[in-house]
């Protein structure tokens, strides 16, 4: 089975991304290694066959991955200088737009780990560096890219909200018009517990969900941090270019942008 993006790209893809945090125009470089992540997985073209979770150490290390929402635990146990690969159950692949799911995914270790998210099908792949806990924020805006029209409109720009603590609410305003009935431009709020999520895919896959932020409400306050992922279904990169791959990236709170970025030829 053959994929278009092999872990060594994905890694190294990783590599940079934590190389440009350490470019970023602030005092503070963010730290993508971590002893607790959040994470979700949005929905692949086809259904994902396999997802997964490449952790690495410097240092000799244990932890556990599970989704508290279903019960599902694996405990692992990485090398100094190594790393492991955990499987997570298809199931929490996340499926629809804008219905509340327990699908969050809890990533815990003894020591500091770098983390990535791995969703795989036979023709479509992506994979995103996970940023620990104390990196989340609570304003973001989406950076999506368009889906693949076309196809009856299957192939959707979407993204992922993941929740850290009971008692989060999140303002959403959509860029877009979404699958689940919600206008552009017009903000809605969702209320999520430790461990839920919420997918928000557009209505029409000729829609960008760039643009769209998701803000912590005032009654949330700032000490209930979230993650929050973007991309599509399936999309041509770029645009009009045959064959399509699922494109799915961790976005950084907005008070966390930088100026200055170091990216792939």
């Amino acid at each position: 089975m053959e994929y278009k993006r092999p872990y060594g790209a994905l890694l190294l893809a990783g590599a940079l991304f934590a190389l440009v945090t350490g470019t970023r125009a602030q005092s503070t470089p963010l730290n993508t290694q971590g002893t607790v992540f959040w994470s979700g997985f949005m929905q692949n073209a086809y259904g994902a066959q396999t997802l997964k979770l490449q952790i690495t150490s410097a240092t000799s290390t244990s932890g556990t991955a599970s989704i508290p929402g279903t019960g599902w635990s694996q405990a692992f146990s990485v090398p100094a200088g190594g790393f492991t690969s955990v499987t997570v159950p298809a199931t929490a692949e996340h499926t629809g737009s804008e219905t509340i799911n327990d699908l969050g995914v809890l990533v815990t270790a003894d020591d500091p780990v770098s983390v990535v998210a791995l969703s795989q099908q036979s023709f479509t792949a992506d994979g995103t560096l996970l940023l620990p806990f104390e990196a989340l924020g609570t304003q973001y805006m989406a950076e999506g890219y368009l889906g693949l029209p076309g196809f009856n409109d299957f192939y959707k720009s979407e993204l992922l909200i993941v929740s850290t603590a009971d008692d989060t609410e999140v303002e959403i305003t959509p860029s877009v018009n979404t699958a689940g009935g919600h206008p552009a431009g017009v903000p809605f709020t969702v209320q999520l517990d430790q461990g839920q999520t919420y997918q928000v895919q557009s209505a029409l896959a000729t829609l960008d969900i760039t643009g769209t932020t998701v803000i912590g409400t005032a009654a949330s306050g700032d000490c209930r941090p979230f993650a929050v992922f973007s991309g599509s279904m399936c999309a041509n990169v770029p645009v009009g270019c045959p064959a399509c791959d699922h494109v799915f990236e961790q976005l950084y709170p907005t008070d966390r942008w930088g100026a200055s970025f170091v990216a792939l030829p």
